[in-house]
């Protein structure tokens, strides 16, 4: 049964600003607190889809100092963790209202790809030391310009940003179609069959959030990762 609103009702909730933007695509809004199954199942899909680009940098980082498997798995580990405990912090906010850290919304944080350029610089000429000593300087550095972000927002507008970021995929491509091949030093690395499940899974991905409905686009990655799994288990 369709429910209509009567003007009154509707004058009031356009005045309290609550009424809904028909026009938009979104399916829940800023304060909408969607069921326990929901918000249980699209958590997990932030999860995986982030803890690919979690992992993807401390591997490129430890490839470009030429780690070993430990040390590799030791980077990975303390990207994890602290992206972990960042995480926490900026969902919760800590401190008070006058020094109050995070922003109090769910967010993942973590590694980022735009340091990988200059990682490779460092990294040739100083070693990892001096990369992470770099990085050390750095966070310092980013913590002090915090303070200045409106201010600085009129030296960053769409047209820098949103290059920078098309830059950082355009760069990242390499590593990218690499992972999709099979990896570097795999006996199949280049083999077709490597290829065609990277293109499968990225259809079935842009197929189900295109045509899947608002039940199950919001899912697609998800999806589109559990298939290619099960693809991939007699192959």
């Amino acid at each position: 049964m369709e429910t209509k609103m009567t003007k009154p009702v509707a004058m009031l909730n356009k005045k309290a600003g609550v009424e809904k933007d028909e026009s938009s695509d979104l399916i829940y809004g800023i304060d909408d607190t969607p069921d326990i199954v929901t918000t249980t199942v699209l958590g997990f899909q932030n999860v995986i889809t982030s803890f690919g680009g979690l992992v993807a940098v401390p591997l490129v980082i430890a490839g470009m100092a030429g780690f070993g498997v430990t040390d590799t798995a030791y980077l990975v580990s303390a990207a994890l963790l602290v992206s972990g405990i960042v995480s926490i912090i900026q969902s919760k906010g800590i401190g008070p209202k006058f020094f109050r850290v995070g922003a109090g919304l769910p967010t993942i944080m973590g590694t980022d790809f735009a340091f990988v350029g200059p990682a490779a610089s460092v990294i040739a000429t100083g070693g990892i030391a001096a990369y992470f000593g770099g990085t050390m300087l750095a966070s310092l550095l980013e913590l002090g310009m915090s303070y200045f972000i409106k201010p600085l927002m009129k030296f960053f507008p769409p047209v820098v940003t949103g290059s920078v970021i098309a830059l950082m995929g355009m760069t990242l491509m390499s590593v990218a179609m690499e992972w999709a091949a099979g990896g570097l030093g795999s006996a199949t690395y280049g083999a077709p069959l490597n290829l065609a499940i990277a293109v499968i899974v990225f259809l079935i991905i842009v197929l189900i959030n295109h045509y899947a409905g608002k039940k199950f686009a919001p899912l697609a990655v998800l999806l589109g990762a559990a298939i290619g799994y099960f693809i991939c288990i007699p192959l």
